[in-house]
């Protein structure tokens, strides 16, 4: 999972993630010329940044896998949960990623669904909620 999440970021949002950071360059009104200063050292400590925040991030559903496994979540908590974590994705993708909404974006949005695959591997393979548990949360 993690090799894959870094596979994404590399072919689907750094593509994008630099052409937004570089359509900044140009000239301005006034005869002010913006040139981006990148150099190889900033290039591949934004990678590295990139790759580790895709990949951790991929992770997602082998955490659920685990935490329903070990009976800690179960689907229902997390279908629960499911709004909450829609903020807490932006905030993790606006921590993990450079100050642009372009790469939040393409971070957060992968969450979510991976948040939705996390629900249907905790239901596939974790613990079944107790029949108890469910008829005392009804009253």
């Amino acid at each position: 999972m993690f090799a894959g999440g870094a596979y994404f970021g590399f072919k689907f949002a750094f593509p994008k993630a630099f052409d937004f950071l570089l359509g900044f360059t140009g000239t301005l009104g006034g005869g002010i010329n913006i040139e981006a200063n990148v150099t190889v050292g900033k290039y591949i400590d934004f990678v590295t940044h990139m790759l580790v925040a895709f990949g951790v991030a991929f992770e997602l559903p082998v955490l659920a896998f685990f935490l329903s496994i070990a009976g800690i979540v179960n689907y229902k908590q997390l279908i629960k949960f499911f709004r909450y974590f829609i903020v807490i994705a932006f905030v993790i993708s606006a921590v993990l990623t450079p100050p642009d909404p372009l790469s939040q974006l393409l971070l957060a949005i992968p969450l979510c669904g991976l948040y939705g695959i996390s629900i249907a591997v905790a239901y596939f393979f974790g613990r079944k909620p107790a029949p108890e548990e469910e008829t005392a949360k009804a009253e």
